[in-house]
């Protein structure tokens, strides 16, 4: 048993070593939510997804507004970098959009949106999934949304497949 324990000592050490070294991971997000399932869209914010459940709730740089009215929305609280992604499916009988909008009117159809307040898109066919993501500098008061093009009008808004994630990873530099 000795020499078992002895063996495994340096290897256990080289391993450890070995991770240190080459497994470094990027350091945890400060301030971060993660929400999942769709839980439709608001009445008047017929474009803005909401989500039925957030799995994970850090820091306080950013919030998330459920409403029935003007749909979901991530409020930012504290100037820095930030990484989005959204990701949804299509169980409706036409192509449609996602997209990560910032500032936007909820009440608004992404096609009719400024380029300026699309972070990203993309296109999602008949019964397939898709996503996109963007890595950007944000204000305190921003808001940021997970936007559809037809919305409402088509869509339930109850896919499970509907993911949102965004997180703090940067400061903001001057």
């Amino acid at each position: 048993m000795k020499n078992a324990i002895r063996h495994l000592i340096p290897i256990t050490i080289a391993l450890c070593l070995l991770a240190a070294t080459f497994g470094r991971t990027a350091p945890p997000a400060k301030s971060e939510i993660r929400a999942n399932g769709g839980n439709g869209f608001g009445t008047i914010g017929a474009y803005a997804m909401r989500f039925a459940n957030i799995d994970a709730l850090s820091g306080t740089a950013i919030s998330y507004a459920d409403s029935p009215i003007d749909g979901g929305a991530f409020r930012i609280n504290e100037d820095g970098v930030y990484a989005i992604s959204y990701t949804d499916g299509n169980a409706a009988g036409n192509p449609d959009y996602i997209a990560v909008t910032l500032n936007a009117s909820p009440s608004t159809r992404l096609n009719a949106l400024n380029f300026s307040e699309v972070l990203c898109r993309s296109y999602i066919p008949v019964s397939f999934n898709a996503g996109c993501s963007a890595t950007v500098v944000l204000q305190s008061g921003d808001m940021v949304r997970a936007h559809r093009t037809f919305g409402a009008e088509s869509e339930p808004g109850t896919n499970e497949a509907a993911r949102f994630i965004i997180a703090k990873v940067e400061k903001a530099t001057p």
